[in-house]
């Protein structure tokens, strides 16, 4: 096996892209010694990961065939792939080959979606935890907080709504918008162009039409009837890196208004961000960081995670982390955990180490408790469900401030929407499988039929 080797990426015949200014060392490396670190470096270790003594199977999920920018990428994402969803499923089969408690953390995510639980992945997701026990999934919630990636407000059939949004000068890359709307509404969609009042793009409800200037750039606009998985509808816009930069228009027209409700994000992109414009007076939307988190933390099984700072007095949120509630209004994130100044290992050596901050480092240090959880579960010989897992961390969460800006949930108590209901608790998580394991024993002793005696009688002669 490549790992076995002295030289572990020759033997596979490919490594880590060089550094760059977006990004030092290989992401998926950080991830993995955060979860389950070992600390075995000859030099320069700093510690061991949350679970060191964990088992990790690495799935590589490729985005070759997700196309980038024209007409073929409408219903196509890498956070709701094919690719995903078979590595998913494979992680799982070989866990349950080898009679293997899992947990899988994915540190990654888009900002598009329809944010409700609806996606492919997400049902796959829930539908994989729900056949059988000692599995859970955890998910960053995204690094999308204030950065004017998400715009909601309402179509009415009297007057259109004008999102502005901004392609700054010197991005070369391409731009993605995406809108989702209730089914009963029908929307209209024009483009305008910056410094222009006439449209240059567009298409009707139930339209996907492609947009062509100077030969060689498009601007693809999929007007989306009734979208498969949830029924509503949906506006793709894809805008090729060498046009105008400046404030594009996108006129949304009321063809047919029954609610007119409306959300609307701006795919991530690091190497050249855009972002909504500031609303002025009169405009009928508000750019806001609700409903932030990626585009497949919002299932309903999988554990959502947001970052803090445990380097700073009261542990303050990370600047950039992700907000609830999902858009069909569902609390998410569930908890929080240390994802700022995280110092984890650098790849392509074995003996350097590097900080990276966000939901990617909070995700896997949940996951590493997830393990320590099905660990202790198993030596105990319980089993425990993916709710029973949720249900666990979210109880023994520490409920530190903030106690405000939140709401109280039945179940759980005070909820803040990008906190959850609190941050990770390692040591309460897997005493609290303990007790449990504990409390399905004495139920189940008193449950047991008492033994079966033989009475022994003595008959007299007569």
């Amino acid at each position: 096996m490549a790992l076995e080797q002295q030289d572990p990426y020759r033997a596979l015949g490919y490594g880590p892209a060089p550094d760059d200014l977006l990004q030092t060392g290989a992401h998926g490396t950080y991830v993995a010694d955060v979860a389950a670190g070992n600390g075995n470096a000859s030099v320069g270790s700093v510690g061991k990961g949350v679970a060191p003594n964990a088992d990790i199977v690495f799935v590589e999920a490729s985005t070759k065939c997700v196309p980038a920018s024209d007409a073929t990428v409408v219903g196509n994402s890498f956070g709701d792939s094919v690719q995903l969803a078979e590595a998913i499923r494979f992680i799982f089969a070989f866990a349950e080959e080898r009679n293997r408690p899992c947990v899988i953390n994915l540190s990654m995510g888009t900002n598009g979606g329809p944010h409700d639980g609806t996606t492919l992945v997400e049902k796959w997701i829930d539908c994989l935890l729900a056949q059988a026990p000692n599995r859970a999934v955890v998910i960053a919630a995204a690094n999308m907080f204030g950065k004017q990636l998400h715009a909601a407000g309402k179509v009415s059939a009297e007057k259109p709504v004008e999102l502005k949004w901004e392609i700054f000068p010197n991005d070369s890359t391409n731009n993605e918008l995406e809108i989702w709307y209730s089914k009963d509404d029908r929307f209209d969609v024009e483009v305008i162009r910056p410094a222009d009042t006439i449209p240059i793009a567009g298409a009707r409800f139930g339209e996907t039409r492609e947009f062509t200037f100077w030969e060689h750039s498009t601007i693809v606009v999929a007007n989306r009837e009734k979208d498969s998985c949830n029924g509503d509808n949906t506006i793709n816009i894809f805008l090729d890196h060498e046009l105008s930069p400046g404030t594009w228009t996108i006129r949304l027209i009321g063809a047919s208004v029954k609610d007119g409700g409306f959300h609307a994000w701006i795919e991530r992109d690091e190497a050249g961000p855009s972002q909504f414009k500031a609303v002025e007076a009169g405009d009928s939307y508000q750019i806001d960081d609700a409903v932030t988190l990626g585009s497949i933390a919002c299932g309903n099984k999988s554990i959502v995670v947001g970052s803090y700072d445990a380097h700073q007095p009261g542990e303050p949120l990370s600047g950039s982390s992700s907000s609830g509630r999902t858009r069909d209004l569902r609390k998410k994130p569930e908890l929080s955990a240390p994802g700022e100044h995280v110092l984890a290992a650098y790849s392509g050596t074995r003996v350097r180490r590097n900080t990276l901050s966000g939901t990617s480092m909070s995700s896997p240090a949940v996951a590493g408790v997830v393990a320590l959880m099905l660990a202790k579960a198993k030596s105990r010989g319980v089993s425990l469900s993916a709710d029973n897992i949720r249900g666990l961390l979210i109880r023994t969460a520490r409920k530190d401030p903030p106690t405000t800006g939140g709401d109280l949930d039945p179940d759980y108590g005070f909820w803040h929407p990008r906190y959850g209901f609190g941050r990770v608790s390692v040591t309460d998580a897997v005493t609290a499988v303990t007790s449990l394991a504990a409390k399905r024993g004495k139920r189940k002793k008193a449950k047991s039929p008492a033994p079966n005696r033989r009475i022994k009688s003595k008959s007299r002669k007569t």
